[in-house]
């Protein structure tokens, strides 16, 4: 759904975790190694939104969260070879 990462402060994004197929696999992945990217394409423009840093999984009751920590971001601009 658009709008489901939520920036917590400037350094600081959440975004709910879908119960998809059961799986569990970015959870997992993330107790493994509590590191996540994002990657925000602008469609409007062609740009592109790398978002990198540490993860951390919050089990609020039956909810669950990814909590992550910016470490790095990469705004490219045009790099998308095609625009809607």
């Amino acid at each position: 759904a658009a709008g489901f990462v939520r920036v917590v402060d400037e350094r600081t994004l959440s975004f709910p975790d879908y119960s998809g197929n059961n799986h569990f696999n970015t959870l997992g992945n993330i107790l493994l190694n509590p590191k996540a990217g994002l990657l925000f394409p602008d469609f409007d423009n062609g740009d592109m939104l790398y978002i990198t840093g540490g993860a951390e999984i919050i089990w609020d009751g039956d909810d669950r969260y990814v909590r992550m920590t910016i470490e790095d971001i990469i705004h490219i601009e045009g790099s998308l070879p095609l625009a809607l």
